[in-house]
């Protein structure tokens, strides 16, 4: 047993299993192995932690008895380290189920939870006889080995952030390059549309120009007496371009801002608006292909926003009443040029639209007298929130003297225009007193 003598071995275990440690460690020393074992081979008077620091140098083999208490010891994990730290082999021994140290968990341990005490012993003894025919690394090889494993793994960590220092340094310069790249993108992108602006601007005035010339060069024109006193005029004028979405939207807007702003009415008791004396000629309206003629032209001045123009908001508003219908608004036309009525509807789809239709009426009157319905336009169009029908009437060549003009609509059917639920007999009516002097 010469050569087990030769090589100490350091036994470390949790107070808790002092009595397991003190009979493995007599069945160890009865067979010749040199074991060290603090109860057993600390000298009298001597200090603990002294004489444990001197065995732990000197030992070559490193066995710790594994169980729940002792991988929860700090000292025994103070010892554990220490030993793989210098070098030393270890025959972990587990005597109870717990959480094997993660650098313990690659050495072979013998373990005692699946087989007696005796057995367990020998399986203890063959494994360390093979630990003692190994060769040890001296414990100066094991400090310079180490010291140098981890000046390399500083090297890398230095060389892994200067590589990463590099990669951001790269990748911030190609984020800016980019970001360079769409600001100068998107500047010329306004800038051309700005230059598109422009030019269609100037189009249009170009064409507005052109418009202005062919209506005052009105040719062939034809005036036919039509019934209840009024005039059709029917000129033959040059194709112009469709309907200006623009302001049919425009318009609309004017006239859902009207119904909002000053809401329905029952209109039971409205007088009809009649001239104390009629002037004579009388102003003509225009047939429907005239008025989308001059719809289309650009020049379409509608009643409702002339007279807003010689009105404040506030003191137009003072001709409205509760009950929607307005009071006599009095506006002044100091030049004879074709006048616009419009109203529209509007639904949130057409199924619901063409529902509507049926349950309201439009009112278009001039001086007491409904106008007839072959100097009223119709069409459709459609806006981002729905369906809409509108109705277009033009005035033109006015004479002196005073007009009254009214329209608006009445809704004869309860319905619904897919936001709102509005009551039969409800209307809204705009009367205007207009003065040609």
């Amino acid at each position: 047993m010469a050569i087990e003598k030769q090589r100490k071995t350091f036994l470390s275990y949790s107070r808790i299993n002092q009595d397991f440690a003190k009979r493995l460690a007599k069945e160890l020393k009865s067979e010749g192995f040199d074991l060290w074992f603090d109860q057993m081979d600390i000298p009298a008077g001597a200090r603990w932690d002294r004489e444990v620091e001197r065995a732990l140098k000197e030992c070559e083999i490193f066995m710790i008895i594994m169980t729940p208490a002792s991988v929860d010891s700090e000292n025994v994990l103070d010892e554990i380290g220490y030993a793989i730290d210098t070098g030393k082999q270890f025959l972990p021994v587990l005597l109870e189920n717990c959480e094997v140290p993660f650098r313990l968990r690659r050495f072979q341990y013998v373990d005692f939870t699946n087989k007696d005490f005796d057995d367990g012993v020998e399986s203890a003894k063959q494994l360390l006889r093979g630990l003692i025919t190994q060769t040890t690394i001296p414990r100066e090889q094991v400090t310079d080995d180490t010291q140098a494993l981890k000046k390399k793994a500083e090297l890398d960590r230095k060389a892994q952030e200067n590589a990463e220092r590099i990669a951001k340094k790269v990748a911030d310069e190609e984020l800016a390059a980019k970001t360079k790249a769409e600001t100068e993108r998107k500047a010329k992108e306004e800038a051309d549309r700005l230059a598109t602006q422009k030019a269609e601007a100037d189009k249009l005035a170009k064409q507005k120009a052109e418009d202005e010339r062919l209506t005052k060069a009105k040719a062939e024109e034809k005036v036919v007496p039509v019934e209840d006193g009024f005039e059709s005029k029917i000129t033959s004028v040059t194709q112009k371009k469709p309907i200006s979405k623009g302001l049919v939207i425009g318009i609309l807007v004017v006239a859902v801002l009207a119904i909002a702003g000053f809401g329905f009415s029952a209109l039971s008791s409205q007088n009809t608006l009649k001239p104390t004396s009629t002037p004579t000629p009388m102003p003509i309206f225009l047939n429907s292909k005239d008025v989308e003629t001059l719809f289309n032209s650009g020049y379409w001045t509608s009643l409702f926003l002339l007279a807003t123009e010689q009105y404040t908001s506030e003191e137009f508003g003072a001709f409205f009443t509760d009950t929607g219908v307005s009071g006599l608004i009095p506006i002044t036309l100091n030049e004879s040029k074709p006048i616009g009525l419009d109203y529209a509807w509007c639904a949130s789809d057409s199924n619901i639209l063409q529902d509507n239709l049926d349950d309201i009426t439009f009112i278009f009157e001039f001086n007491g007298s409904p106008i007839p319905e072959r100097n009223i336009t119709s069409y459709y169009y459609s806006t981002e929130g729905g369906e809409c029908f509108q109705k277009l009437i033009a005035i033109d060549e006015w004479t002196t003297g005073v007009y009254y003009v009214s329209f608006g609509l009445r809704i004869d059917q309860a319905l619904n225009n897919g936001q709102d639920v509005l009551d039969a007999g409800n209307s809204t009516s705009y009367n205007f007193e207009v003065t040609v002097p």
